[in-house]
């Protein structure tokens, strides 16, 4: 004992020794704890793999929207249009008929806008389920850019 009351206890060791206590306890925790993790992984790799398969679909399908309109319906309006046109000027359809024709072909391009928005906003979503950016369209040849555009009369011949 030391002058003050206190125990002076010198170095000590202990050792478990597993004659009753084996850790298995411990060892079965640990495993638990581990299937959980790899459960909760898995459950988490389906949801992102059903949430990217879901956007890449919608991405398909605004895609293939998108690449349509321009091909089929914007033309075939334009051209209803102006054979509306030719039949309002030899007085077969009255001016109803022809403001009507051009009501739907306003309502054509309406939707193709509408379209490309789509065509985005999946573009955008699936851009965020994957965790980065997309690739970019490879570019096309003859692409026009909008003072090509400007100097264009309604025709489609330059000025």
């Amino acid at each position: 004992r030391e002058a003050n009351g206190d125990t002076l206890k010198g170095a000590g060791a202990s050792v478990e020794l597993p004659v009753f206590n084996t850790g298995w306890g411990r060892k079965q925790r640990a495993l638990a704890l581990r299937e959980a993790a790899e459960a909760t992984l898995r459950a988490a790799e389906l949801e992102i793999s059903s949430d990217v398969s879901a956007h890449y679909a919608a991405f398909r399908a605004a895609e293939q929207k998108v690449a349509a309109d321009p091909e089929q319906l914007l033309p075939l309006q334009q051209q209803i249009v102006q054979l509306m046109q030719q039949r309002q000027n030899f007085m077969l359809v009255g001016a109803f008929e022809l403001i009507e024709a051009r009501q739907q072909d306003i309502a054509a391009w309406q939707g193709f806008i509408a379209s490309l928005r789509d065509y985005a906003t999946a573009r955008s979503d699936l851009a965020r389920a994957v965790g980065g950016t997309l690739p970019t369209a490879a570019p096309q040849e003859e692409a026009v850019s909008l003072p090509d555009i400007a100097g264009m009369d309604n025709a489609g011949e330059s000025r």
